[in-house]
């Protein structure tokens, strides 16, 4: 008989910052995530595109990720890939909904792990 195994949930993470991507990566892989990584954002924007992430997660730190241009390529990324976007910093784009937040900074680890889990949780449940 074949074991049920939980489906596999992927957030891509966008930051500059390998400090906070190391982070991010380790207490996400523990709950379970996948996680992909970009430094940049044209890199972001490619990997969002190819590899259909559950939820994004862009800080606007990284270099250009501060435009409003930019912010509006990963809005448009996600809802091509049905995923969920999260920017950290000041969002410049118009159109924020239920599969998107905006978290400000200076922020905590644990409450933005708590957001990107609640956004997962919706993307699967809307997929079943």
């Amino acid at each position: 008989m074949p074991t049920y195994s939980p489906p596999t949930r992927s957030v891509l993470i966008v930051d500059g910052s390998s400090d906070s991507r190391e982070v991010l990566r380790a207490v996400l892989e523990l709950r379970g995530w996948n996680i992909i990584e970009a430094d940049g954002t044209v890199a972001g924007l490619e990997m969002a595109d190819a590899l259909h992430p559950d939820v994004i997660l862009l800080d606007t730190d990284t270099q250009a990720a501060d435009d409003a241009a930019v912010q509006a390529s990963f809005d448009d990324a996600s809802r091509r890939n049905n995923a969920s976007l999260v920017v950290i910093g000041q969002a410049r784009f118009n159109g924020v909904d239920s599969h998107h937040r905006i978290v400000a900074k200076p922020y905590h680890y644990g409450p933005l792990i708590r957001t990107i889990d609640e956004l997962s949780a919706r993307v699967l449940a809307k997929a079943s």
